[in-house]
């Protein structure tokens, strides 16, 4: 058997190998990475084998290649999130920007339940639930969304800067993971996401 190349679908790597896929955060709960493609550029083949919640952070056209498939172009909006169910439906593919502008997008892997996974209320005013899904919920913050201390262990993704109520800066597009004993407070106007485990 040849090695792992990622120069077709026969010898796809793993997500974690594919260059254009860079690790941000890494625990025994999430595996986040960046993803950002230069216009005509494409990833190699590479294999997701957990549930993911990825976040867009600039519109985008991608090309997705499947194996033994028709290649399917996507327009993708920006600050949006979608998950696709990849520990019960493997996916390997290969990603091509189709766009004028960079592919830019954060990808999550759910590895396992933190504890508090799952418990805590909704929200206060002005946060939107933008996904739910078995493993996730991910709810969407805006101007004028009031402040919010999550009960539950989670991911968050910043649109734009901002400082937290205990003062730590988080830049456009930052990620941070919350524990969920972090005493996380999301300031009101949070412009991002917060995507909690399940």
């Amino acid at each position: 058997m040849s090695r792992p190349d990622g120069l077709s679908a026969a010898t796809c790597v793993a997500v974690y190998d594919e260059p254009d896929h860079k690790a941000e955060i890494a625990n025994d709960f999430v595996y986040a990475y960046r993803v950002r493609i230069v216009p005509g550029a494409h990833t190699l083949w590479h294999r997701h084998t957990e549930d993911t919640v990825y976040f867009a952070l600039a519109a985008a056209r991608a090309q997705e290649e499947l194996p033994a498939q028709d290649a399917v172009v996507t327009e993708i909006p920006c600050n949006v999130a979608v998950s696709r169910p990849h520990k019960a439906d493997p996916l390997v593919h290969r990603v091509t920007n189709r766009g004028a502008a960079e592919f830019h997008m954060v990808g999550a892997e759910a590895l396992a339940r933190p504890p508090g996974a799952g418990a805590g209320d909704a929200p206060p005013p002005g946060w939107t639930l933008a996904l739910e899904t078995p493993r996730f919920l991910v709810w969407r913050g805006a101007t004028g969304c009031a402040a919010w201390a999550p009960a539950r262990p989670g991911l968050v993704v910043a649109v734009a800067a901002c400082a937290l109520a205990d003062g730590r800066p988080l830049v456009p597009a930052g990620l941070l993971w919350a524990a969920a004993d972090d005493a996380l407070t999301l300031p009101a106007g949070f412009d991002g996401f917060f995507a909690a485990w399940r």
